[in-house]
């Protein structure tokens, strides 16, 4: 597949050893690279299958379009789909590192809505090769890694979390100046796809709709979609819908379901998935809470609303 293809492709067989996806969707895969300096591919791995930045674990010396780059812990490496390169190790570590790819239509959509090059450049390309990565970012972008290779989190939270990772790192590579605030109608339209993201989301909080799903219905792209979900509401779609359900199992509970059923029928994955998520946002498990209904129900007057503690 070519650059443009808007399929993130697979890793090939010849490769599996040493590259691993540990998350792939329509739209941005996470994986690791973890190459010994003996191994065929570590000098010469073949042009990268997608546009993806990178965390490095180890000291690395990375020749690209004929110049050296020394990469290390201390910053991302950028990439662009069918880019050619080599490598050469440094004090025999082997080549680590973690990283995230995003598909061609989502990384073009991401450079545009973040003014980073051109909108009409022919073959967009990350400004620059590296960046620093503070602190901050590299600790998010750990965080995430470790979420998605447990195995855990709803795809949504994973698209959301590596295009708002994308965001941070292509912030860190402008090399233009910021673009100027938007135009009251262009302010105007992004308001009201953010409202009708929200209905969207609420018309099927049970569902496991994907974020390329909903951009899809609401005639947007997925990372536009971020960014102005979040600008107006201050939240990701993944948390809105996980609010929703939280509030719609509430219902559920009082009115004395079964707390697995209830966690099945809101659009969780598991039973401790929803108690985590119950117990994070209420403070409470929900046997907690259904206990707590059952001896209110076994009282013979109510506890009143005006009653001083």
């Amino acid at each position: 597949m070519g650059a443009g293809t808007a399929a993130l492709r697979e890793v090939p067989a010849a490769a599996e050893a040493v590259d691993r996806h540990v998350f792939r969707s329509e739209l941005v895969a996470v994986g690791t690279w973890r190459c010994p300096p003996q191994h065929p591919l570590f000098r010469d791995s073949g042009p990268i299958r997608d546009h993806c930045f990178t965390f490095p674990r180890t000291p690395t010396i990375i020749q690209r379009a004929g110049r050296r780059v020394t990469v290390d812990p201390t910053v991302a490496e950028l990439y662009g789909a069918g880019e050619e390169y080599g490598r050469r190790a440094v004090g025999g570590h082997a080549a680590e590192c973690d990283y995230f790819a995003v598909a061609a239509a989502v990384f073009l959509e991401a450079l545009r809505e973040l003014d980073v090059v051109s909108a009409e450049a022919a073959f967009p390309r990350f400004p620059v090769e590296t960046v620093k990565v503070e602190p901050s970012l590299y600790l998010r972008q750990r965080q995430v890694f470790r979420a998605v290779a447990a195995g855990g989190g709803d795809p949504l939270a994973v698209e959301e979390a590596v295009l708002d990772l994308l965001a941070s790192v292509l912030a860190a590579a402008r090399t233009r100046p910021p673009r100027a605030e938007a135009s009251p109608r262009r302010a105007a339209r992004r308001r009201v796809l953010a409202d009708e993201a929200r209905l969207a989301v609420a018309a099927g909080f049970a569902e496991g709709a994907s974020l390329g799903e909903l951009a899809r219905r609401l005639g947007s792209s997925p990372f536009h979609l971020c960014r102005v979900f979040r600008e107006h509401t201050g939240r990701t779609l993944h948390r809105y819908r996980v609010e929703l359900r939280l509030r719609a199992a509430l219902a559920r509970l009082e009115q004395g379901a079964d707390v697995s059923t209830v966690a099945h029928a809101v659009g969780f994955s598991s039973h401790s998935h929803f108690t985590a998520e119950f117990r994070a946002t209420f403070g409470l498990t929900p046997s907690t809470f259904v206990g707590r209904g059952r001896q209110t129900r076994g009282t013979a007057r109510g506890p009143s609303l005006g009653a001083r503690a």
